[in-house]
């Protein structure tokens, strides 16, 4: 469960499954300041990035 800080607000624009893996591609002023392998929050689950656009 995450325990950070909130610093922004994203918004989830698809969801799409690959096998057992889903992914969320989702928008929000700090998605500039992402890498790969950073973590992120959605409802309290922490999440790993895996790709920035």
């Amino acid at each position: 469960m995450f325990t950070g800080i909130i610093e922004a607000f994203g918004r989830v624009q698809s969801i799409r499954e690959e096998g057992s893996n889903t992914h969320f591609t989702i928008a929000s002023t700090l998605a500039g300041e992402l890498k790969v392998d950073q973590s992120l929050s959605h409802n309290g689950v922490c999440l790993t990035v895996v790709a920035v656009q």
